[in-house]
This record gives structure tokens, sequence and C-alpha cells, in this order.
């Protein structure tokens, strides 16, 4: 069974929180090609942003994304910590602030109401600062 992850990026994102996770997992599901050749990959993956439009990282880097976070169909949102001076960021995945223009924390707008299937969870990478949510 393949595992749907959803990898957010939004505005002064660490972009190693996104890549770096999005790395791991292409490398996990060539490993399991190579042992068992012909099944499911274990993951499939998706970059999203609050509303679907490339995000600036902390770096300056441009990332693209599949689509906006209001339409994920994942088990697993993997969200990146911001940087360390930049804590008004944490806030916006921890319940807090909301999402860009849309007045709603981000695990409300990952909520299984349109996407992550079955409550699934909400995680920071551990780069700075980082929280993690389970909701139901």
């Amino acid at each position: 069974m393949t595992l749907r992850v959803a990898i957010l990026a939004f505005d002064d994102c660490h972009a190693s929180g996104v890549i770096g996770p999005l790395d791991l997992l292409h490398a996990a599901n060539a490993v399991a090609a190579r042992l068992t050749p012909g099944a499911a990959p274990p993951f499939a993956t998706q970059v999203l942003s609050p509303d679907g439009a490339p995000v600036r990282a902390a770096n300056g880097y441009r990332l693209a994304v599949d689509g906006a976070l209001g339409d994920a169909r994942a088990e697993v949102v993997i969200v990146p910590a911001p940087p360390a001076n930049r804590a008004d960021r944490a806030a916006r995945f921890a319940g807090g602030a909301g999402a860009p223009g849309t007045g709603q924390p981000l695990a409300r707008r990952a909520a299984p109401r349109r996407g992550v299937a079955g409550g699934g969870l909400l995680r920071s990478v551990p780069v700075g600062t980082g929280r993690a949510a389970r909701w139901p």
C-alpha cells in the first residue's frame, strides 16, 4: 500500500525542510523498487502551498508546488519548521494565526474535510523551531 505524503511549502520556510523529505522519500521508493520489482512504491509525494502558488524559501530560493493544501489527498502532511528568526511563521502551522489570506490555521486547512484522510498527521521537520500536532 502506498502512503500519500504531502509536504507543505510556505514563504520563509527552510527549503531543506521541503526538499530533504522529498529526496528521502524518493530514495526510499528507489530502494523499494530494487528490492521488490513491480510492487507499488511505498510513498506518493506532492509539494503543496497554502494557496497553490509557488513560494519563496527563507534563503530566497523559489519553490514550485503541485497544488494547494486545501486540495491535499494525503495521510501525512509534513510541515517544515520556519527559520528561528521567524517564530511568527510557527504559529501558522501550530494552530495560530492561519495561512496567508485564509484566516485559518494550516492544520485546519489540511483537515479531513477535504484533505488528510482519516485525520492524518501534521508533522514539522525538526529544523529550528518545529511542532507537531495531531487532530481527530
